[in-house]
């Protein structure tokens, strides 16, 4: 009995002692993980989930931001791809003018393409402070770059929009001249003919003054004093876009003028023809 007695007393000291132990080595392993995390912040402590919950949410926060620097990289990449193809496609700037452009919009998204890759490559806090102070000025390089090719582009356009009026203004000659012959009074159609001539010269010139303003700019780079004669620059090359569209509406009125002209003067002819 005395043996059985002994050997209770000692299995009911050992299972407790068993748990202890258990306990003990559970704590520890949970206490040598925690300091690995945070070695200043107690383990097992409500601070350290707070620590850790901080921890997860900034580096979710900055996964996050360069998702959001990366995106808007790839956008101002594309548009510049897609206006340096209209660059190349504009029939009213010369060989010059188009390589200057390309030039500037190839080295535009190198810039960018080498920054996209640098920000995902960061891995601190310092690095991608530096790359967002980097990702502003790139911006003011795209902001230069693309009013510049818009510019152009809207030049080029007004350009075309002339070349048509020249054309037009070939046939008016044939059917002025026709009416004349016919005995009518043309000297209306004439005057429109004249003012819209005066009017499409005065619109390539614009047109070729506003490209010229703009063409030659470079980023500031900081320097205020270029970022403001950029600016006024670009201004300037919108004042005369604006001026050229005018001319060219004129024009337009002028067209509408003769056409209605000439279709008078037709019917005209046509019935005193079939009253003989």
């Amino acid at each position: 009995m005395m043996k059985k007695h002994t050997t209770q007393k000692i299995a009911g000291a050992l299972i407790p002692a068993a748990l202890f132990l258990g306990l003990a080595s559970s704590v520890l392993a949970e206490s040598i993980v925690s300091k690995e995390v945070n070695p200043r912040v107690p383990a097992g402590t409500k601070a350290q989930v707070k620590t850790t919950v901080k921890a997860d949410a900034l580096r979710d926060r900055e996964e996050s931001s360069t998702d959001r620097d990366v995106a808007a990289i790839d956008k101002r990449i594309a548009d510049l791809s897609n206006m340096k193809t209209r660059v190349l496609d504009m029939k009213h700037l010369n060989a010059a003018q188009k390589a200057t452009f390309s030039a500037s919009i190839d080295s535009t998204i190198g810039t960018l393409t080498t920054l996209k890759a640098k920000i995902i490559a960061d891995t601190t806090a310092a690095d991608r402070k530096a790359d967002r102070l980097a990702i502003a000025q790139s911006v003011r390089v795209y902001m230069l770059v693309m009013p510049q090719i818009r510019i152009a582009a809207a030049a080029d356009r007004a350009n075309t929009v002339a070349d048509m009026l020249t054309a037009l203004d070939t046939k008016f000659s044939t059917r002025i001249s026709e009416a004349k012959a016919a005995g009518k009074d043309v000297a209306a159609l004439l005057a429109a003919q004249a003012d819209m001539k005066l009017k499409v010269a005065d619109a390539k010139v614009q047109a070729v003054a506003a490209i010229t303003a703009a063409s030659g700019l470079t980023p500031d780079n900081g320097d205020k004093v270029k970022m403001e004669a950029n600016a006024k620059a670009l201004k300037t090359a919108r004042t005369e876009l604006k001026a050229a569209e005018k001319d060219l509406k004129a024009a337009f009125a002028d067209v509408r003028i003769i056409t209605a002209g000439l279709k008078d003067a037709d019917l005209k002819i046509k019935s005193e023809g079939s009253n003989r």
